[in-house]
């Protein structure tokens, strides 16, 4: 039987009548349970698939068997594109050298249903790359779709929004910064959520682009001390929306240290005093790195070494942010007055050319 062209994809009823030899007559039937005859579909495809749309950010969740950043745009991917056709695709039909994303072939592709996920470089947050059929694919009854169709991808991708919490200087309030990849809708919206309760923050300030601050009261969540939840989210010109959350306190900044000890590879002895709020001593290790959590405040601190000058320093730790200082301990300072000049000079001529200072014996 041949039929003429039909839609990409048609269901037809069809049943079966037979008789036997006594002349008995009868009929299929799909479902045996009760007597009526049910008819069978019967499934006709002779088009070959069209590629309609294409979006950014999608992948695949073979859990759930559904599309990731379809609609929760915080779990989408910045290295994957979602080909759709508009009829089940045949999986071994597809390579990843069928398709071209930006000009470039995706490193992977991967077939769920009617879509084509293709891995691809790392995108901007807003991009609409151009995706080009450049080999062949097919349906599952082989009809096949060659090279030459088109289609520019619509954005899926979410923006990443950045939380900062901290305190403006000499300030008892808190403070709340967030950055964006991309331009958003509007100022993000900002939620605290701690034992205190779950409390909006309308009203962010704008000082620069994609750059939003909000200082709060710390009474809202509980005090200073304690611990809360900032959830951020906003949208993209395109109506993707992306979410944040950051858990934190108020309590604590940190100072990040440095310390190199001139000419050597290791730096280990050198010893650092942190003087303020808190007071710590602290001797650095090979590495010569260490952090150190502090109140806020300010804060003086010294370094010192052997036959080294002595650095010193003031600096401002700030809540929920970190203070890096770093240094370089001068040698030369042999008569450890703080400076190196001519009397270290002298005290090393003195000393010219010897290999051993010897040992005095009491009788």
């Amino acid at each position: 039987m041949t039929l003429p062209a039909q839609p990409p994809v048609i269901d037809l009823a069809w049943r079966a009548l037979a008789n036997d030899v006594a002349g008995n007559g009868g009929t299929s039937d799909v479902d045996a349970v009760d007597i009526d005859v049910n008819w069978a579909a019967l499934s006709i495809d002779n088009v070959e698939p069209r590629m309609v749309e294409a979006f950014t950010g999608h992948t695949w969740d073979a859990t759930t068997s559904s599309v990731i950043g379809d609609v929760d745009f915080e779990l989408d991917s910045w290295t994957s594109v979602r080909v759709v056709f508009d009829e089940t695709i045949d999986v071994a039909s597809v390579v990843a050298s069928d398709f071209k994303v930006a000009g470039t072939t995706p490193a992977a592709a991967e077939t769920f249903g009617s879509s084509v996920f293709l891995t691809v470089n790392p995108m901007a947050p807003n991009a609409e790359p151009l995706v080009e059929l450049v080999g062949t694919v097919a349906d599952r009854a082989g009809n096949t779709l060659a090279a030459g169709p088109e289609v520019t991808a619509a954005d899926g991708i979410a923006p990443s929004i950045t939380i900062w919490v901290d305190r403006p200087p000499e300030s008892v309030q808190g403070r709340i910064t967030l950055t964006s990849d991309e331009d958003i809708i509007g100022s993000p919206s900002i939620r605290l959520i701690s034992g205190a309760g779950n409390v909006v923050l309308p009203g962010m300030s704008n000082p620069a682009p994609r750059i939003w601050e909000r200082i709060f009261d710390p009474a809202i969540v509980g005090g200073s001390l304690a611990e809360f939840t900032v959830v951020a989210e906003g949208s993209d010109p395109i109506g993707n929306r992306g979410r944040s959350e950051l858990t934190t306190t108020l309590t604590q900044g940190s100072i990040n240290v440095t310390v190199v000890l001139q000419g050597q590879s290791e730096h280990d002895g050198a010893v650092v005093t942190i003087d303020g709020p808190e007071f710590y001593v602290v001797t650095t290790d090979a590495s010569g790195i260490f952090i150190v959590s502090l109140a806020p405040g300010t804060y003086s601190l010294t370094a010192e070494y052997f036959h080294s000058v002595p650095a010193v320093a003031t600096v401002v730790v700030r809540e929920g942010r970190p203070t890096i200082v770093q240094t370089i301990l001068l040698r030369g300072d042999f008569n450890g007055d703080g400076t190196i000049d001519l009397l270290d000079l002298v005290g090393v001529a003195g000393n010219f050319g010897a290999t051993n200072s010897g040992w005095d014996e009491s009788p």
